[in-house]
């Protein structure tokens, strides 16, 4: 059985660690990518170079080995201190040792167990965390063409066509505003194919004077070059007692004063 002083120390990766790539691949040269260059990959959605990713399949083959390594210890030494503390509790209950007694001494034997495995889960942990950050350099989306993208941003924009354009775009939940915070590939794609902001919906109910609808509405026009425009508006809708509710007409003049130069 392994202690946890025999247990190799391994430096946490998380989200925002690069792994330690060049250790892995043996001696570091003047070709090996820097651990800054590293980082730099997992903070973004750069694409890595050959070399990058020969370095990356050989740490999460690496990695992989070692997760599963110390799984195996986890599971071994979990199954064989069960049983040793199962046996135990058999023998205290045989014994004249007080209720107390006993519970304590089976509270000890499990702290205990607890100190044992708790080494091998942490390693497990920070392993996972070096998988998933490993995986996400090598990740497909990093390669996709832009043209690509652009279709797969199209057909997203599409399937949210019925949300409204208001306040909640600046607060990037409403495509195709949210892709331009994804990371400057994204961004460049998005803000440069105009289809994607040739649909405009708006529900006037749900706009009040203190959300920036005009600017938004402003930009999302001149996004979308010349590209002819998809706009519907919402004019009316039925409350929970099913009675028409009215809207604010001098908002309704204000956006089709926005609308209506680049409409033919």
């Amino acid at each position: 059985m392994l202690r946890s002083d025999q247990i190799p120390s391994l430096r946490p990766t998380g989200g925002r660690k690069p792994p330690r790539l060049a250790t892995l691949s043996g001696a570091a040269n003047s070709t090996t990518p820097s651990e800054e260059q590293f980082l730099a990959l997992l903070n973004s959605n750069n694409v890595p170079t050959d070399e990058q990713i020969t370095l990356v399949q050989k740490d999460l083959v690496t990695s992989e080995h070692q997760l599963a390594k110390y799984r195996n210890k986890l599971t071994t030494i979990t199954t064989e201190q069960e049983q040793l503390l199962q046996k135990l509790k058999a023998d205290l209950w045989r014994s004249w040792y007080s209720d107390s007694m006993r519970r304590s001494i089976i509270r000890e034997k499990e702290q205990g167990i607890k100190r044992q495995t708790t080494p091998f889960q942490a390693r497990i942990g920070i392993l996972q965390s070096r998988i998933r950050d490993l995986r996400t350099i090598l990740s497909t989306i990093r390669r996709l063409p832009a043209e690509i993208l652009s279709e797969i941003l199209r057909a997203a924009t599409v399937a949210e066509e019925y949300l409204p354009l208001d306040l909640s775009c600046r607060k990037r939940h409403i495509a195709p505003w949210r892709f331009a915070h994804v990371c400057r590939f994204w961004r460049e794609t998005a803000l440069g194919d105009p289809h994607l902001w040739s649909r405009i919906h708006i529900v006037m109910h749900e706009i009040t004077w203190e959300e920036d609808l005009l600017p938004d509405l402003r930009a999302q026009i001149r996004l979308s070059g010349e590209v002819s425009l998809s706009v519907v508006l919402v004019l009316r809708f039925v409350d929970e007692d099913d009675e028409v509710q009215s809207i604010d007409y001098e908002i309704l003049m204000d956006v089709l004063r926005v609308l209506l130069p680049s409409s033919n």
